[in-house]
């Protein structure tokens, strides 16, 4: 990263420190947007939505199925 952000400086003519601030800020809003977008508020994995409501029978159901 160092390498890239010495190019970077030297290209757009700004100082190391403010590339450095910027790809740091960049990468950390794109994590929160990444993550908020795939986990809920305690941290577990969302998923898309099917449409319907799982159920206590319907996972009792698929269990049968799945012989499990």
């Amino acid at each position: 990263m160092l390498f890239a952000a010495k190019d970077l400086a030297r290209a757009s003519r700004v100082p190391i420190g403010q590339v450095v601030s910027d790809m740091a800020r960049e990468g950390f809003a794109a994590s929160r947007r990444k993550s908020s977008d795939a986990v809920t508020a305690d941290g577990l994995p969302t998923l898309p939505s099917r449409g319907g409501i799982v159920t206590n029978e319907a996972i009792n159901r698929l269990r049968e199925e799945l012989g499990l």
